[in-house]
């Protein structure tokens, strides 16, 4: 009896063992996977890592030179069609070009087709269109490539419909029937005395929802829900719509979005008018503008505030530094070239930097320092938009 006690216990004893040495290697074993499963993941982490770094590098170096930029009026459009057509000619980037003129069918209010651009040689593509026209995606989209950057730029109707009415007032019928130095006002406090509809005279669409009209869109419905969707559509096509009541912050925006330098930034104002011309309009006009140009006035609200959610992703700090950074270069850049007082369009003798003034406008332009003559870059700054257009014509068809 007492032999087989001892026989069971040492068999407990045995199983007992066994069951601990077994518990011991599970422990061992899982402690081993833990750790290559955890080495494993970290490799995997820094790898993301190193990828996402270099992708970012990547994009960071790599710029993108397609751009379609739908200019609008009296909006700052002249001053950045400036920097893109600067960019454009240092890196030859090739730019689709008007036939004849600065404009692709503009003077008739036409939208936009192929055949209003000059013939574009076998061994080139566009890369940017950069004129005025009247906005056709179909046929846009049809020249230029699929990464194309498409931006255009807007600005609040209250200070834009006061610009256009004294910029056109003398080649617009609606507006130049309002005669007087209340003419404005007068206008748009009962527009449909002074504007009878489409084909009311030479640019007549600019009396009355431009910019919406410059992006393709019917100026002369008030339909609420056309109007909606017609800003949905300019939001899927559009990938910056700029402000142009915060124009350096626009460009900051555009900068990142372009992968371009800050220096590629620089600019001087283009084609503004002399301060004593602006009209300060009363809280009354105001109201009267905005609804007679109701799609432009909703257009513009909404990608205002679109606007702000771009800047608010850009991040506070960073924006306040590139600012403080791009003040100082364009600082730097107007001391080198330019003198400090603003002389009047007609002043200006030298035709090459002269730029177009409309009958009873006094459009203000800058002049360039005795230093400055020869500097490449200076001289770009302020050329006018014919110029360019002329010397574009010289870089991409040279004589054969």
């Amino acid at each position: 009896m007492e032999h087989l006690k001892m026989k069971t216990s040492a068999k407990n004893i045995l199983i007992a063992v066994f069951f601990l040495s077994s518990l011991m290697l599970l422990v061992i074993y899982q402690d081993k996977v833990n750790l290559r499963w955890n080495e494993r993941n970290q490799d995997i982490s820094v790898i993301r890592n190193i990828q996402s770094s270099t992708i970012v590098k990547s994009r960071a170096l790599v710029p993108r030179q397609n751009v379609m930029f739908l200019k609008t009026h009296k909006t700052g459009s002249s001053t950045l069609q400036n920097i893109l057509v600067r960019y454009a000619e240092e890196n030859n980037c090739f730019v689709g070009l008007p036939r004849g003129d600065i404009l692709f069918g503009y003077m008739t209010g036409t939208s936009f087709q192929k055949s209003m651009m000059m013939p574009v040689p076998i061994s080139k593509n566009v890369s940017m269109l950069l004129h005025h026209m009247v906005f056709n995606y179909t046929e846009v989209s049809s020249i230029l490539p699929s990464d194309t950057v498409y931006i255009t730029i807007l600005r609040d109707p209250a200070t834009q419909f006061e610009s256009v009415f004294k910029y056109f007032k003398q080649d617009v019928e609606p507006f130049n029937r309002a005669e007087g130095k209340s003419g404005l006002k007068d206008f748009v406090s009962d527009p449909k005395q002074y504007f009878n509809g489409k084909g009311d005279g030479r640019f007549w669409w600019v009396a009355k929802n431009g910019m919406f009209f410059d992006l393709g869109f019917d100026n002369l419905s008030d339909d609420e829900k056309y109007i909606q969707k017609s800003v949905a559509k300019i939001e899927g096509i559009f990938d910056l719509v700029m402000i142009s009541e915060y124009f350096e912050i626009s460009l900051l925006l555009l900068k990142d979005l372009l992968h371009w330098d800050i220096k590629n930034m620089v600019y001087l104002s283009m084609n503004a008018r002399n301060q004593s011309d602006v009209e300060h309009v009363t809280s009354d006009v105001i109201d009267h503008i905005r609804k007679w140009n109701k799609a432009d006035y909703t257009m513009y609200r909404y990608f205002n505030e679109t606007f702000w959610r771009r800047v608010e992703a850009y991040g506070k700090d960073r924006l306040e530094h590139d600012l403080k950074e791009f003040k100082k270069l364009r600082r730097e850049i107007e001391e080198l070239c330019v003198e400090d007082k603003l002389v009047n369009s007609k002043d200006i003798a030298d035709k090459t930097y002269k730029m177009f003034t409309p009958t009873g406008v006094n459009v203000t332009q800058y002049k360039l320092k005795e230093q400055a003559q020869n500097n490449a870059l200076c001289k770009g700054l302020i050329y006018p938009e014919y110029v360019w257009y002329k010397k574009l014509i010289e870089q991409q068809y040279p004589p054969q």
